[in-house]
């Protein structure tokens, strides 16, 4: 079915796969979700939150969490609707949430996607939410401190250039330099802000941890 799916609309086999269990919990499992799309009280972005929201949750609780979602999926956006189902089903399926957590992370990935403009976008998939915050947190802080001794760029490209540094193997102090470095307006300030750094932190220490 999904072969099929993908040669006749012309798709990749993961978006065939996707749209493929979309059409078969919208008819099944979820079918008032599908009534609902049909109907046109919701939109399919909406009846897609609640396939994603519910999927692999115990048949004896999925009733339930499609009935409440529908109640007020009309008048919520699909961010509303997403916490919404998310907070009702930590309440009725807690086991389940933390086992479909655990699935998700043993599943834990990374990805590369080639974008239309000739960029290409990397992305760490389905880390265990803590590592994930701490990571983006120490990389974030390291970023505002460069921010704040007075780099020009945006914070989410020095986000984005230190990460690629440390990617690459370099040590984070030595990605700071690298970067302040690679800013010509940026030299005659560069060594004075790294010898502060270590000064002023006995090392590479509380300022970015």
């Amino acid at each position: 079915m999904t072969e099929e799916v993908a040669v006749a609309l012309a798709v990749t086999g993961n978006t065939a796969a996707t749209l493929v269990h979309l059409a078969e919990q919208l008819t099944g499992a979820l079918a008032a979700t599908g009534d609902a799309l049909e109907a046109g009280l919701i939109d399919l972005a909406k009846a897609r939150v609640i396939v994603d929201t519910t999927d692999g949750l115990p048949c004896e609780v999925v009733g339930g969490v499609e009935a409440a979602a529908l109640a007020k999926a009309s008048d919520q956006t699909t961010g509303q609707l997403r916490r919404r189902i998310r907070r009702i089903v930590q309440r009725v399926a807690p086991d389940a949430v933390e086992e479909r957590k655990r699935q998700a992370v043993r599943s834990r990935r990374l990805e590369v996607f080639d974008t239309p403009v000739g960029t290409a976008d990397l992305a760490l998939c389905d880390l265990p939410a803590e590592d994930a915050h701490a990571i983006y947190n120490k990389i974030s802080a390291a970023a505002r401190g460069l921010k704040a001794d007075g780099d020009t760029r945006a914070l989410h490209c020095i986000r984005a250039d230190l990460a690629t540094r440390l990617l690459h193997g370099h040590e984070l102090p030595d990605a700071i330099r690298a970067l302040l470095a690679a800013q010509p307006h940026q030299r005659s300030f560069h060594l004075a802000f790294v010898r502060r750094r270590c000064r002023g932190s006995g090392g590479w220490g509380p300022w970015y941890l």
